[in-house]
């Protein structure tokens, strides 16, 4: 049994299990923190990652989807719930979430990542140019530097 811990200690806790890849640990941190407080739309988030990395795509799906639900403005969300569906099926289009995530956050540098690469697979050249041109007002994309490829993690899943 768990210690019962603030739940600002617990989201801490389960972070830092995360980052050790401690995925069991970091589900019971979680969802002890959840308990405190419901509808963190961090809190279902950091969940939705925990299952995502076990490969448990589902769970993943459901926590994603409950974390837009209690915050209908928190990009990573979106951007998790297209990675899942990537996972599920290759080929599935996950370009509206993506949109979507930009659109709640201009500056969501992983979600502008995404998409020019899911632009640059599909063979949308026009899309990529002007997606290209967009991200040029993006003072947080500049800033990360531009023309990189999107992280392999979306890549592999």
């Amino acid at each position: 049994a768990l210690t019962p811990h603030p739940a600002n200690e617990s989201f801490q806790i389960a972070m830092r299990a995360l980052q050790r890849g401690d995925m069991q640990a970091a589900l019971e941190h979680f969802q002890q923190a959840q308990r405190t407080d419901l509808n963190s739309a961090d809190i279902l988030y950091a969940m939705g990652q925990v299952y995502a990395g076990m490969q448990k795509y589902n769970e993943a799906l459901d926590y994603y989807n409950q974390a837009i639900d209690a915050n209908p403005n928190f990009a990573p969300a979106y951007v998790g719930r297209a990675r899942v569906q990537a996972a599920r099926q290759p080929r599935s289009d996950v370009r509206s979430d993506l949109e979507t995530a930009i659109d709640k956050d201009a500056n969501y540098v992983e979600a502008r990542l995404a998409l020019m690469d899911i632009l640059l697979k599909d063979g949308d050249l026009e899309g990529a140019q002007q997606h290209d041109r967009d991200q040029t007002s993006c003072p947080m994309f500049r800033s990360h530097g531009r023309h990189q490829p999107f992280p392999h993690r979306f890549q592999s899943m």
